[in-house]
């Protein structure tokens, strides 16, 4: 078995594990709430159109160094770096740790939402309802 081949069926399995697992998460998610998302160019990505024929999702895909069109993930990109800076050894990350810093996320209010979180959003949960 030579090296390409061998390069070949570990981005096939690689890039089918992604997929499996993000249909898994996307289909917990009401389809009225699954509409669009936006990939980078990463191999990674290449088994979208299994993601939107098992989720219903539209995929698109960001032009390289567009990085306007992926405001969003820019953005969260930026808030998670506020908890692990750049060249932060991920082996030393918990998963626990890691929970905790996208609880803090996804609970921290924005400007965009009308000073709503982003669960109090998604979850269309009552601001009096919500305890942190």
């Amino acid at each position: 078995m030579n090296v390409l081949h061998t390069y070949y069926r570990f981005w096939k399995y690689f890039n089918r594990n992604i997929s499996k697992r993000m249909i898994k998460l996307f289909k917990r998610i009401p389809k009225y709430k699954r509409l669009t998302i936006t990939y980078d160019n990463w191999k990674e990505f290449s088994e979208a159109s299994r993601i939107t024929y098992f989720t219903w999702l539209d995929i698109y895909f960001a032009h390289p160094y567009a990085s306007w069109e992926r405001w969003t993930n820019e953005n969260t990109n930026w808030l998670l770096r506020q908890f692990l800076p750049k060249k932060t050894d991920f082996q030393s990350v918990s998963e626990n740790q890691l929970k905790f810093y996208v609880s803090l996320i996804n609970f921290r209010p924005r400007k965009r939402l009308n000073y709503l979180s982003p669960n109090e959003v998604f979850f269309n949960i009552p601001k009096s309802r919500i305890s942190v």
